[in-house]
């Protein structure tokens, strides 16, 4: 079960949108390392992030208050809300 989840986290994650970025060097795996691994040097395109801060021990409830603010802002809550008030001059 753990597995499982943790496979449908990953491909979820390979989906998500990733920022554009061009590869500017790739660097030679070490010799003692038996696994084939590069380094590569990328030069990323400008790209937004939203971000808060949490004030909030708990590992829970910061993730879901930041989450909820995150989201908040990226579904429009950054947006000024239209006044109620009728902002015509008087006649």
């Amino acid at each position: 079960l753990r597995l499982g989840s943790g496979l449908a986290a990953w491909r979820t994650a390979n989906r998500l949108e990733k920022p554009a970025y061009t590869v500017v060097r790739r660097l030679p795996s070490a010799p003692s390392t038996h696994r084939r691994c590069q380094v590569e040097v990328r030069k990323y395109e400008p790209y937004l992030i939203a971000e808060t801060t949490i004030d909030e021990s708990s590992m829970r409830k910061a993730g879901s208050l930041g989450f909820g603010r995150c989201a908040g802002y990226i579904f429009g809550k950054n947006q000024p809300r239209q006044s109620k008030t009728n902002n015509e001059e008087p006649e």
